[in-house]
């Protein structure tokens, strides 16, 4: 509750397990006094007596993996350390949907074959993001997963099927829409494609 005084030398590292060096990085020393953020133009921008900040900077494609992060100082022969855990937010997402397969054929009442719609996580510097969530919504078919887990790429393969023509009108094309949305942040992508009914 008593905060040391400002410039105080504080060593920061990072422990990232088994995520490739190049992809995360840490500011390796600051003092106390520093200021809390880059951009001194925030509102919020201000140097905190007794504290330490530093800056982070990673690739979004170890978001779903726990960081630990190090903080060091020494007080004559004694060492101050401390450690804290935790999983970097998604930077900047970008969803995409596809379908490849033009119009459909869907012999009223029974459905079609099992359709495929192709999707995929990047982040703001175009890397793929393993692990995550998507899920899909769709104003016509029924798809056979609800969210699948992005593999390696940051992409995910749904399987769906047209059931339904639109009751409201006679008419034998309908457009079906189809929406893929990252759960953690809300961005989505979307791709339509044609069904004709017979």
């Amino acid at each position: 509750l008593n905060p040391v005084k400002d410039s105080i030398s504080v060593l920061f590292s990072l422990d990232a397990g088994a995520i490739d060096p190049s992809a995360i990085s840490v500011q390796g020393s600051a003092y106390t006094g520093n200021l809390r953020c880059k951009d001194t133009t925030e509102a919020d921008c201000r140097a905190v007596p007794g504290s330490a900040f530093s800056y982070l900077t990673y690739r979004s494609e170890v978001v779903f993996d726990t960081l630990k992060l190090a903080a060091e100082t020494s007080t004559g022969s004694r060492s101050i350390r401390s450690v804290k855990a935790f999983r970097a937010p998604l930077q900047n997402p970008v969803v995409k949907a596809n379908y490849y397969g033009g119009a459909v054929f869907a012999p009223d009442p029974d459905p079609v074959d099992t359709l495929t719609i192709q999707g995929s996580l990047q982040d703001g510097f175009g890397y793929g993001v393993p692990r995550a969530k998507l899920c899909i919504f769709t104003d016509g078919g029924a798809p056979l997963d609800t969210c699948l887990a992005t593999d390696a790429e940051g992409k995910a393969v749904f399987r769906m099927t047209v059931t339904d023509r639109d009751q409201t009108s006679l008419n034998p094309f309908r457009v079906i829409n189809v929406r893929l949305v990252e759960q953690t942040t809300g961005a989505e992508g979307a791709t339509s494609f044609m069904a004709i009914f017979q």
